[in-house]
């Protein structure tokens, strides 16, 4: 608590309280930034929370209001997962110079002169917030009125209008406390921030490697503000894609860290998980996991189980677990992780939302698409609640929802939320920006698991090219746009026109990412795909046989992708009557899936089936009932009786019962499955058809 004029303050305060409560902010505590109590702390019931400092007096306000304030907001923008607004209102004169250095930070700052104007001042305070406007201060109170602008720009993450004003306010300290000021080099800062969020990772990178020039000039290479400048240049080269600097920067700075600050300081620890991330990004995830699993340990042992440090390693390490397949150590990680968040920082908090939506996606890699549900439910309801309905974070998790919908087979409602969240984009970013694109193959996608084929294709092409004008002909979001097209035109049978898209995405996936790039494994699968289904299977068996080769090397022996590049190759042998190798990789195939993903992952079932198939087709009929009756089992567990999926298995063991003779369990079963098609599918559905004819020729031949 900061000192205080008694009994004027609390008078001012119990105005502005009961002001505030007339406008419809009510009370909030249990926040209690860097040990400072504010005030009035406030909540709008949308979101938005207001800390505000009163001071009352005749003396100059001390600089350590400006520092006890600054941390403040710094931890409660971290601790609020909505709009957080500090403010201070005083009576108290205020210097140039405090004024200068209040405006580098982001804090309302607001003047009254009497206890009359304090209702005044506390309605326009609110006005402004809600507005978003400076209302009638510009004129009388410029520099008052500056400060304000940049804090509404950035509660708004309306960076590059952030970013012109703090150009305004850097000039006007420039002139107050000369260019190499402490006060000066922050807003430099801050400015190449604003520039990163902005998207424009080149400038930042020019002004940060400015900034950290006049940081070894002003305060010398090892002192900590120069450290953590260039390790924020290092972060932007990862953004940026050049790994090698970023590596060859970032260990650099490590050295120097160990040196000036220990090998134990929190800074040092963070560099080494960086460069950890960066083996990730370069796919060198063996050692990221060694360096993340040892860096844990040392955040643990030096700063305990609690720093919100750990959480953030967590989270990576269980991220590459999950990258190499280990989707076991990845859960019980992420579990963990949720746990951990909840206890320390609370439900509410924007690190748990993270935990909880990290979990929920590794659930839905596992194939527990139930849980995975829940949990993105939880996180939806609790970001609609506290960031509102439209809130970029909110779009996030009605996306990650609606994905998860998909998996389930939902596909209805997933179109619902993927609508929802198109039509909100286009309105608040434009029918351009690159996030809107995203939401829009989002439901094209959605469409074509729906079989609105034709209305998916409208969409690709709108993507594709809206990309291409944005973005350019060699942007990655650009090469996945065209992609996806020619996967909609071979939905619908134009195969020609996807075989072109296929190979001119290829070649430029190549040309742009590298041969190794998971990118490049998922055009030449694609390709390979189409050449299959026009009977050019030799080109596609070349395909696969590249591709699995790639998918070893780079992402190892059972990585999820290179078994789906094994079963690829599998099934093209079995087409062309090389049954004895199909098998062979069928085998290798499911034994990987249930070391690695378990025996009722999705993946794993896919596996089992595909394997009795060739099973069945090959005149080994008991070996495949028994694949089929496990995997009949596996799918009910996972998903339900009434799931199309498990439906289809079940057509699948009775067609392989009627291959074995068993006519009258094939009879039984077919009974079963056809009263299930009818009720969940209709009278007309393709499956119902099948299972229907084929149900009389097993009367027949009985």
């Amino acid at each position: 608590m900061m000192a205080r004029n008694q009994p004027i303050e609390s008078f001012a305060i119990e105005e502005i309280s009961h002001e505030l409560q007339l406008l419809g902010w009510s009370t909030v505590s249990g926040i209690n930034p860097s040990g400072w109590v504010p005030d009035i702390l406030v909540t709008d019931g949308n979101g938005a929370l207001l800390c505000i400092e009163v001071k009352v007096g005749k003396s100059s306000l001390h600089s350590n209001v400006l520092s006890v304030l600054r941390h403040a907001q710094m931890d409660i923008a971290t601790a609020w997962p909505g709009r957080s607004v500090v403010a201070l209102l005083t009576m108290n004169p205020i210097s140039e110079r405090m004024q200068s250095a209040l405006s580098s930070t982001g804090i309302m700052f607001l003047r009254f002169d009497s206890q009359e104007e304090i209702n005044g001042v506390t309605r326009e305070l609110i006005r402004m917030i809600e507005s978003g406007t400076q209302g009638n201060l510009q004129a009388a109170e410029p520099v008052q009125s500056l400060m304000n602008q940049v804090a509404f720009a950035l509660e708004r993450n309306e960076w590059e209008k952030a970013g012109a004003l703090y150009e305004h306010i850097l000039q006007d300290q420039i002139k107050i406390f000369g260019s190499d000021h402490p006060t000066v080099l922050e807003t430099k800062y801050r400015i190449a921030e604003l520039l990163a969020r902005g998207g424009k990772i080149p400038e930042a990178l020019n002004a940060l490697q400015k900034l950290v020039n006049d940081l070894i000039k002003v305060l010398g290479p090892d002192n900590l503000n120069t450290l953590r400048a260039r390790q924020h240049h290092a972060i932007l080269l990862v953004q940026s894609g050049d790994l090698d600097s970023a590596l060859q920067s970032i260990s650099a700075i490590l050295t120097d860290q160990e040196r000036v600050l220990g090998v134990e300081h929190p800074d040092t620890l963070a560099s080494r998980a960086y460069i950890a991330n960066i083996y990730g990004a370069q796919g060198r995830l063996d050692d990221a996991v060694v360096l993340l699993e040892q860096t844990r340990a040392d955040f643990i042992r030096t700063l305990g189980e609690d720093h919100l440090g750990i959480l953030t390693i967590s989270r990576n390490l269980a991220d590459a677990y999950r990258s190499l397949g280990r989707e076991d150590e990845a859960i019980n990680l992420y579990q963990k992780s949720l746990t951990d968040s909840v206890r320390v920082l609370g439900e509410h908090h924007p690190s748990t939302l993270v935990s909880r939506h990290k979990l929920a996606a590794a659930y839905v890699s596992a194939g527990r698409i139930n849980e995975a549900i829940d949990l993105y439910q939880q996180n939806l309801a609790e970001r609609t609640r506290v960031l509102g309905e439209y809130h970029p974070d909110t779009l996030v998790s009605r996306h990650n929802l609606a994905a998860a919908y998909v998996s389930a087979g939902r596909i209805n409602e997933a179109i619902d939320l993927y609508q929802q969240n198109l039509a909100e984009r286009t309105r608040v970013l434009g029918e351009y920006h690159p996030d809107t694109l995203v939401s829009r193959h989002n439901l094209a996608a959605a469409y074509v698991s729906a079989g609105r084929i034709n209305e998916a294709i409208n969409l690709y092409q709108q993507n594709l090219a809206d990309s291409i004008r944005v973005l350019g002909e060699n942007h990655p979001d650009t090469l996945t746009n065209r992609h996806n097209l020619a996967y909609a035109y071979e939905s619908v049978g134009r195969v020609d026109e996807a075989i072109n898209l296929y190979q001119q995405s290829l070649a430029d996936s190549i040309r742009v990412l590298g041969e190794s790039d998971p990118g490049v494994l998922a055009s030449r699968h694609n390709l390979a795909y189409a050449y299959e289904s026009v009977g050019r299977v030799d080109e596609a068996i070349n395909l696969y046989q590249q591709n699995l080769a790639d998918s070893i090397r780079v992402l190892g022996e059972n990585h999820p992708d290179t078994l789906t590049n094994r079963h690829n190759l599998a099934y093209a042998y079995e087409s062309v009557g090389r049954v004895d190798e199909a098998i062979n990789l069928y085998q290798q195939n499911l034994a990987a899936r249930l070391l690695v993903l378990g025996e009722d992952h999705p993946d794993t079932l896919t596996g089992r089936h595909n394997l009795a198939g060739v099973y069945r087709s090959t005149g080994r009929a008991e070996e495949a009932i028994d694949l089929y009756q496990q995997n009949l089992a596996g799918t009910v567990r996972m998903l339900g009786e009434d799931n199309s999926s498990t439906i289809a298995r079940r057509h699948s063991l009775a067609y392989a019962y009627q291959s074995a003779g068993r006519v009258n369990e094939a009879i039984a079963l077919y009974r079963q499955t056809l009263n299930d098609c009818i009720r969940v599918l209709g009278e007309h559905h393709p499956l119902t058809m099948t299972v229907r004819n084929n149900l009389a020729m097993a009367r027949k031949a009985h």
